[in-house]
């Protein structure tokens, strides 16, 4: 005998029970604050068809390039990796080694100590969603054993030029990167997380539990802030890293970027000029030494375009092999570290706006479109206020504040 329907009000809505369905992929994704950890270390390749003692220079037009000797390298691969299998909705890139060691797809032992240094980059994967990837970089100890022991060495010496030690038995130093893969972009805090990690796992007398712990806790037992006024606190050590989302309803632009570092490497003229190239979908290069800022001024940039979003090829952190991508007809935002200048010289084209970060220069191509001058009124407010603001801060940091000190405004 069926049920009879419970009785209710005229005015009184049905509420229907929702259907247990599958979490999907968008909802799993959002739900990650760390998608991938990654451990890449190069491993020693031997190659003996080549014994040339001295390095050989490749003729590519106007630019010599050194070729360094091929006999004793590493090829950076990953070692270690949580989870072990690739998630369906954001499977692991294959090109992420590259960006780990954007300077070359070989490395050379060091024979000195090198202190630890943090980059970060950005991937496109092919759902078109980005995925940001924070490295540390630490030099570890390597003594020469097998084949190698008694084989001379090549090491990169000062301005590229290689060198050889002919020692057995020699302690060298080699890269090893930590990598930490996110579709948020919270690069300060995973900058903070890994320098204290490796400072966890290099202290004798402070780590109780294991190191992959603190890998498992990070992976999966954290979960990406939810949009709103809550945040996510994570304490390890003696630091204490918050992650905070924007309301769902009120999209307004991550503030979790540190807006000073932009400011420090560029004037407010300069700020202004490469806002409007962004907003006229211009081809901007950003050129620097330290790979730490690259990202995080091209991320500052894009997010000063709200509510513009920039759409286009976005590489600001570009490895040494993809460089011809910097012939690539179409906008562009990318950075790459001085040191692969040369080799990606001959493929930056006419129209592309080169961005010195260390020197504070913008220097348009031979054939760049001039820009379309902002309205003056608006665009003289604007540039005050930035001057009244942060203008000075430039100036400071390179202690010249006595020198281009700014008249204030009279109001």
């Amino acid at each position: 005998m069926s049920k009879a329907p419970p009785q209710r009000s005229p005015g009184q809505r049905l509420r229907r029970k929702a259907p247990d369905t599958v979490m999907n992929e968008s909802t799993a994704a959002a739900q990650r604050l760390v998608d991938y950890f990654l451990v890449v270390t190069p491993e020693p390749t031997w190659n003996r068809k080549v014994a040339a003692p001295t390095a050989v220079r490749v003729d590519t037009g106007n630019i010599q390039l050194p070729q360094q000797r091929k006999d004793y390298t590493f090829s950076p691969s990953i070692t270690a990796r949580y989870p072990e299998k690739d998630y369906e909705d954001n499977p692991l890139n294959p090109m992420v080694i590259q960006f780990c060691f954007p300077s070359d797809d070989v490395v050379y032992p060091s024979r000195s100590y090198v202190m630890p240094r943090v980059h970060h980059f950005v991937l496109t994967n092919e759902r078109g969603r980005r995925v940001y990837g924070t490295c540390l970089t630490v030099f570890e100890e390597y003594k020469p054993d097998g084949p190698w022991k008694n084989q001379s060495t090549a090491t990169a010496g000062k301005d590229g030029i290689e060198l050889s030690d002919d020692k057995s038995g020699r302690c060298l130093y080699i890269p090893k990167v930590l990598c930490v893969l996110s579709n948020w972009p919270y690069l300060t805090a995973f900058r903070e997380y890994l320098a204290q990690l490796y400072r966890l796992a290099t202290a004798t007398n402070v780590m109780k539990i294991p190191i992959e712990r603190y890998v498992v806790n990070l992976c999966q037992e954290i979960p990406a802030p939810p949009p709103g006024a809550y945040e996510v606190q994570l304490s390890i050590l003696d630091s204490t890293i918050r992650f905070w989302a924007p309301p769902a309803k009120l999209p307004i632009a991550y503030v979790s970027l540190p807006f000073q570092i932009l400011f420090q490497c560029l004037d407010v003229p300069n700020v202004l000029t490469l806002w409007k190239a962004l907003a006229l979908e211009r081809k901007v290069l950003l050129v620097s030494t330290q790979h730490s800022i690259l990202t995080v001024c091209a991320e500052i940039l894009i997010s000063l375009l709200f509510p513009l979003r920039w759409s286009l090829l976005y590489v600001p952190m570009l490895p040494r092999l993809f460089s011809p991508m910097l012939d690539a007809p179409v906008p562009y935002l990318c950075g790459i570290v001085r040191e692969n200048r040369m080799y990606a010289q001959k493929h930056i084209s006419g129209d592309c706006i080169v961005v010195d970060l260390d020197r504070n220069e913008v220097k348009f191509g031979h054939s760049t479109p001039e820009m379309p001058d902002p309205p003056a009124n608006k665009y003289q407010k604007l540039e005050s206020l930035l001057n009244d603001l942060i203008g000075s801060h430039i100036w400071k940091i390179r202690g010249l504040e006595n020198l281009n000190s700014q008249p204030k405004r009279s109001d």
